[in-house]
């Protein structure tokens, strides 16, 4: 810098106060800050890249953009820019527009691990899913506890029925994060559909353990119980459910059902002011679950 000459940059100090900001969740304080730091360094493409993320986590998407270009126009070689712009892409649900920024990152620096795990995800929802399970390996080769991407792995592979392997990258998340609620649910999918209703049963009570108001693993939990012939087990996994979410009407009308099944007359007239909305208006639910309690076909028809 020649003497007497004004900084490009601001110094690291306040850059890292800035960052510090962000990730204290103080967007608009970031927004207020970094746009007068943006003005008086107005080629510090970090001042940018921050900006950008404080933005998109306000959901101002025009504005996060145009700070993420402008980054990676001052700074080609900024790999964090590429991949909060994928990120920003990826949250508007354009798939192919994210994966071709986290390629941009990956291409400069092809161990970023982080990049690698979000081109995943975004390939994933393009139902790219053999795709994302070669972003999320090459992650995990780079990054082996990152247990967000042995979760979703996990959850791509069960998708296309290698549930054996899918298990596997779960149990090792969980090895890791042994309080993933997320992964000890969906380890008891995989568990279902390896016939393993008692171990699934487990799997959705310690996810249960984690994060009590789970409302799918308290379904998970009710078909496993099915499964293995608990049906009063069952009953009482649906009256959570429904307890935590009471418009569910395709659970209240399994559970109606199986009050049937177990000839619990009582309730099921109790609970009959419910019957004639069930799988009419709202929610579909299965049609053989209220045939043997109601016999009026139109509405039969109508769930059919």
């Amino acid at each position: 810098m020649e003497q007497g000459s004004e900084p490009t940059e601001p110094a690291k100090t306040e850059i890292d106060a800035l960052i510090a900001l962000h990730g204290q969740r103080q967007y608009e304080a970031v927004v207020a800050r970094g746009g007068e730091l943006a003005i008086r360094f107005p080629r510090a493409a970090q001042i940018h890249n921050v900006l950008g993320s404080s933005n998109a986590a306000l959901g101002r998407h025009d504005a996060a953009m145009a700070h993420f270009r402008e980054a990676i126009a001052l700074k080609p070689d900024l790999v964090s820019a590429y991949n909060n712009l994928g990120n920003l892409l990826n949250g508007m649900e354009r798939y192919e527009d994210a994966v071709a920024q986290y390629r941009r990152a990956i291409d400069i620096k092809p161990d970023y691990a982080n990049a690698l795990f979000n081109m995943g995800n975004a390939l994933k929802a393009l139902g790219r899913a053999e795709d994302a399970v070669a972003a999320y390996e090459q992650a995990l080769a780079i990054k082996p506890d990152h247990h967000v991407a042995l979760n979703n792995l996990g959850n791509t592979l069960k998708g296309l029925r290698r549930f054996a392997a899918a298990a596997s990258y779960l149990e090792r998340a969980l090895r890791i994060r042994p309080d993933y609620a997320e992964a000890h649910y969906n380890l008891g999918l995989i568990l279902m559909e390896l016939d393993r209703p008692i171990e699934a049963a487990a799997s959705f009570r310690q996810a249960l353990a984690i994060n009590p108001g789970h409302v799918d693993a308290h379904i998970g939990l009710g078909k496993a119980l099915t499964e293995s012939r608990d049906l009063a087990g069952t009953i009482a996994a649906y009256d959570t459910v429904l307890r935590l979410r009471p418009d569910y009407d395709a659970i209240r009308a399994e559970k109606l059902h199986l009050h049937a099944r177990i000839c619990d007359w009582e309730t099921v007239a109790a609970e009959a002011r419910h019957m004639p909305n069930l799988g009419v208006s709202g929610d579909i639910v299965a049609p053989y679950t209220l045939l043997v309690m109601e016999d009026e076909p139109a509405r039969a028809r109508l769930r059919a």
